[in-house]
């Protein structure tokens, strides 16, 4: 990682104790239901893979809801969470990407587990086997997109401690958002600054705030929307800063 002198920036890291809580619990599951599957308890091994991946799903979500919300989304876990479709609407909604190998597989896994996980007959060795690899697959991907969120969000936050509060404080007409999804973060820049501006000037004025910022910071920016007040309402990538479930900032 760069090094810097501004004691204010702090390179990201990525430690054994900020893997989600949920991603744990949903390792645990996947490990009781292989045990399960070993000792031919099929039924309730598909039982514990659908613990897995809803656990596995309600991790990634965590990683891109505003820390404001976190508390609230706990809450709607308790009316929705166990229910797969509507973790991955969630999902969706807020820009994480998900392969179409992966929504196929929560797809026949959703239909299989809502069938099985309650039937008095024991489950097929081989169809309980092929929802535990499934299960394998889907965990494999929310990991990886767990670790690449924590990742991001981090980019968020040296937005919000080190970038904002600097260009706020000598553009006080302006405001600064930013958010992050599965694949960078959104940065928006609204200033009456930028009036008449082309796109390179309004970079030139924000650039000197930016180079602040370590590389890997600034690597994990995908998307910087700089604009005024007056085209805030125009753009429809700038109304996406205005949905409640994004803004980190």
């Amino acid at each position: 990682m760069p090094r810097t002198t501004n004691p204010e920036v702090k390179p990201m890291t990525l430690r054994t104790d900020q893997i989600p809580e949920f991603g744990l619990i949903a390792r645990e599951r996947f490990d009781d239901a292989s045990a399960l599957l070993e000792k031919g308890r099929t039924t309730g091994a598909i039982y514990l893979v659908g613990y897995a991946v809803e656990c596995i799903l309600k991790a990634v979500l965590l990683g891109v809801v505003p820390d404001g919300q976190v508390k609230a989304t706990y809450g709607k876990f308790r009316e929705k969470g166990h229910s797969v479709v509507w973790l991955q609407g969630q999902l969706i909604r807020r820009k994480v990407e998900i392969p179409p190998e992966i929504g196929l597989s929560l797809t026949n896994f959703t239909a299989e587990i809502l069938d099985d996980r309650y039937d008095h007959v024991r489950i097929d060795a081989a169809q309980a086997a092929g929802m535990v690899s499934l299960a394998r697959v889907v965990l494999g991907w929310g990991d990886e997109m767990a670790v690449r969120i924590i990742n991001f969000k981090s980019v968020v936050r040296q937005i919000a401690a080190v970038l904002a509060p600097r260009y706020l404080g000598e553009h006080p007409g302006a405001k600064v958002d930013a958010y992050a999804t599965s694949d960078g973060v959104y940065l928006r820049i609204v200033d009456p600054a930028f009036e008449g501006q082309g796109l390179r000037e309004r970079q030139a004025i924000v650039l000197p705030y930016l180079v602040a910022l370590p590389k890997d910071v600034l690597d994990g920016i995908r998307v910087s929307l700089l604009i005024t007040p007056a085209e805030r309402e125009m753009s429809m990538l700038s109304l996406e800063f205005d949905d409640p479930s994004r803004s980190l900032l």
